[in-house]
């Protein structure tokens, strides 16, 4: 099903609706995973995903918990969409959205005030030979061009309160140096999910 602009509508299992473009970066497994591993219990009052897309997160995640839900996203046109898919499942007073960059998100929020921080970061470095390439939307998504991963532990430690939870999704083949940056984040590993999308192949 398409809107009236032509982008792809689908309806998710949970009864929610989600517009999405076939050159942005979509939501898979990893989110759905994602919003199934967050830790989340009663006293768990404000939430923030870092780099939150079209929503879909969110959105799950708003199932799961009534705490403030909060996400920045820098791609404005993921940011745009975001806010589409939040009004046409009726969210608004449930998530509140920010385009904007994480690095800075000193000047939108204070420090130690989320119980919850959520990621997919970009899962991918770059090099030049990415920086060329025209599907701009899709790279940024896809590598680490606006924010490093040390960029997202920064922020992630930043916003934590002192009992306050990270939750992430990345890379197996990338599994030492996350552990490496948490550590050097001040961010101390405490749980790992290890996740086989295909039976038999790695991880």
């Amino acid at each position: 099903v398409f809107d009236l602009e032509g982008n792809y509508l689908k309806t998710l299992e949970t009864g929610y609706k989600i517009i999405q473009k076939n050159d942005h970066f979509n939501f898979s497994i990893d989110t759905v995973l994602l919003s199934g591993l967050a830790t989340i219990n009663m006293k768990t009052k404000k939430v923030i995903e870092l780099g939150s897309g079209n929503g879909a997160l969110l959105m799950l995640l708003s199932l799961k918990t009534t705490a403030e839900l909060f996400g920045i996203e820098i791609l404005k046109s993921s940011h745009e969409l975001a806010e589409k898919n939040i009004c046409l499942n009726g969210l608004q007073s449930r998530i509140k959205l920010l385009n904007g960059d994480i690095r800075e998100c000193g000047e939108y929020f204070k420090q130690q005030t989320f119980d919850l921080v959520v990621a997919n970061p970009p899962f991918f470095k770059y090099t030049q030979e990415v920086l060329l390439k025209k599907d701009e939307k899709m790279r940024d998504a896809r590598h680490e061009i606006n924010a490093t991963l040390d960029d997202y532990l920064k922020t992630a430690y930043f916003l934590l309160n002192k009992r306050g939870t990270f939750t992430m999704v990345h890379r197996a083949d990338r599994l030492v140096e996350i552990l490496q940056k948490m550590k050097n984040n001040r961010i101390e590993p405490k749980k790992l999910q290890v996740c086989h999308t295909v039976e038999g192949k790695e991880a």
